[in-house]
């Protein structure tokens, strides 16, 4: 399943609508509460061309992280699927 907030590989959508949607979330968590956002924008589309993908889960989940890594694996089953 595709997160909703994906938009790199979902039929019918762009570049164009990530931006839109970004920007409206940053207005509305910003929005004269003082507070601010930290944003990060990766593109993985090319970046696990080059390693074995059942290494690179071996070595995320040897790590221990903090965080679901679920996503990854999700990005690397689905990567070839909507092309």
């Amino acid at each position: 399943m595709v997160d909703p907030n994906q938009y790199g590989t979902v039929p019918k959508s762009s570049t164009t609508h990530a931006l839109i949607s970004i920007v409206h979330n940053l207005a509305k968590a910003t929005d004269g509460n003082g507070a601010f956002v930290r944003l990060v924008l990766l593109d993985f589309r090319k970046a696990f061309d080059l390693i074995a993908h059942q290494i690179l889960m071996e070595k995320l989940h040897s790590l221990a992280l903090p965080f679901s890594i679920n996503w990854v694996r999700d990005f690397l089953t689905t990567k070839g699927e909507a092309s």
